[in-house]
């Protein structure tokens, strides 16, 4: 029984101090990027919606009925709005000194009196107040909800047009409020709905990303947004499954560092534990088991027997006629990759040399472990993929075995060193070339980005973009023009 609680504790201990293997910071300013196409799509929601119907009466001369129809907002300004993270978990949007123009029609009827026109109110001094909550949604994603919102539109100046207009604009202060407050029903409705798209984008983030055929990248969030000051950080898994099995073995204990900056909208810090795990992924692929022969390479002079007389002396005395070689490479251990200024990844892995006989009989001719080496000598981000292609820096072999006698081994390694440079490298590069799944939502374009290595960590700060707003709004409920029932 003890040892069950033993377990148990030990593994609430490990996830509770188990770090994120990828984090992802909005900054300010996405989150400007994000404010003003908000409010374009605020307007353009309200500049196509109709008001309900007003109609009312009035004893100021008498029994005075009257109806307000047709109600559409033909313009609406804002010119002062901010959103600003407010930590734990909230973003507030505030709108200052908007203003908006309303267009409708009027009609009155009074006992001695029967008329109608046209209006416009113009209504200034409007002012919103919006809360959002950050959550964590049951997939992992990031998602929004509004928690607070509260509306106030102080002036409102109307003039009525047609009839006998210039008598009833001495009374259409008995009209401003009605209208006034219909318009001010609408605005936090209308914000929900902006955050409705909002939230309806956020379920595009991709949890899930596929790195190669068998294995998958999971970006889930590890807990809620954390909204700081200047920013909102999203703590990523990072982990890597390959073939349904997950890669990682130990929990992640190092924190990621990000810088506080604007410059850039979004933040993404890979750490040296996510590379890892790519790491494993690879090795548990066929990325990092290659096969050299004479069809990939066909002017090379180390896949054949001949050529091998002065580091091989007794080559000749196994095949008198030269004959077609392939050399095998595969990795022995996971590779592991190191974030200091530069990335660099360590490699172990084991080489043979085969001749191939007729008949695809092949016979083994020398074998080494080896130890190698490789630097990142080109780092970029394309469709939003981080695609990385290395060097060789070092090669050494160790517990050489030979089939043919002696073998000048320094030769041969300087050899297959130089000849690996471009052959073996070539394979590895072109098997990393489908790159790296950034993490991102779908609808996002890449502008800009640079790439950053420091200890531990690499550093992408990018600028993206959402594609128009506009082609998202067909998710929204259409607004139904009401019935004009006109006295």
């Amino acid at each position: 029984m003890k040892s069950v609680w033993f377990l148990w504790w030990s593994c609430l201990s490990l996830s509770a101090h188990s770090s994120p293997g990828v984090v992802m910071r909005v900054t300010q300013k996405w989150l400007d990027h994000i404010r003003s196409e908000g409010i374009d799509v605020f307007r353009h929601i309200l500049l196509y919606d109709h008001l309900p119907d007003i109609n009312g009466s009035t004893r100021a001369f008498g029994q005075v009925d009257y109806a307000i129809s047709k109600i559409t907002v033909e313009e609406f300004n804002i010119p002062h709005c901010t959103a600003v993270p407010v930590p734990l978990t909230d973003v507030d949007v505030t709108v200052k000194d908007a203003m908006t123009k309303v267009h409708g029609e009027w009609k009155v009827r009074h006992w001695l009196i029967h008329d109608q026109g046209t209006f416009d109110l113009t209504l200034s001094e409007v002012s919103l107040a919006a809360n959002l909550a950050t959550l964590k949604d049951s997939s992992g994603r990031p998602s929004v909800s509004l928690s607070a919102c509260h509306s106030e539109i102080t002036k409102a100046k109307l003039h009525l047009s047609g009839g006998a207009s210039w008598f009833y604009n001495l009374f259409t202060f008995l009209l401003e409020k009605p209208i006034r407050d219909k318009i001010n029903q609408k605005l936090c409705p209308r914000v929900n709905e902006v955050i409705a798209i909002l939230q309806k984008e956020l379920t595009t983030f991709q949890v899930t990303a596929n790195l190669e055929e068998n294995s998958i990248i999971d970006y889930s969030l590890l807990t809620p947004p954390h909204v700081q000051k200047t920013c909102i950080d999203l703590n990523l898994k990072g982990t890597i499954q390959h073939s349904g099995a997950l890669v990682e073995q130990v929990p992640n204990t190092a924190p990621i560092q990000l810088p506080d900056t604007s410059s850039a909208m979004v933040l993404v810090g890979l750490s040296e534990y996510f590379f890892n795990n790519l790491g494993k992924s690879y090795f548990m692929s066929d990325t990092l088991k290659l096969t050299l022969n004479q069809q990939q390479f066909l002017d090379s002079y180390w896949l054949k027997t001949g050529d091998y007389g002065s580091i091989i002396p007794k080559i000749k005395d196994y095949y008198p006629v030269s004959e077609a070689m392939m050399i095998t490479i595969r990795a022995t251990k996971p590779p592991v990759i190191h974030l200091t200024s530069q990335l660099s990844m360590e490699m172990e892995g084991h080489i043979e040399g085969l001749v191939v006989l007729p008949y695809s009989i092949t016979r083994k001719i020398y074998s080494t472990n080896v130890k190698a080496t490789l630097i990142a000598t080109s780092l970029q981000v394309v469709d939003l993929k981080l695609v990385v292609s290395f060097a060789l820096d070092r090669f050494q072999f160790s517990e050489f075995k030979s089939e043919v006698g002696y073998v000048n081994v320094s030769e041969l390694e300087e050899l297959l060193g130089n000849s690996l440079r471009e052959s073996a490298l070539l394979a590895i590069n072109n098997g990393l070339h489908g790159g790296i799944p950034m993490p991102a939502l779908a609808n996002i374009t890449l502008q800009d980005y640079t790439l950053q290595i420091t200890p531990g960590c690499l550093l992408a700060s990018m600028d993206m973009y959402y594609i128009p707003w506009r082609k998202l709004l067909d998710i929204l409920p259409k607004h139904q023009s009401p019935d004009h029932h006109m006295l």
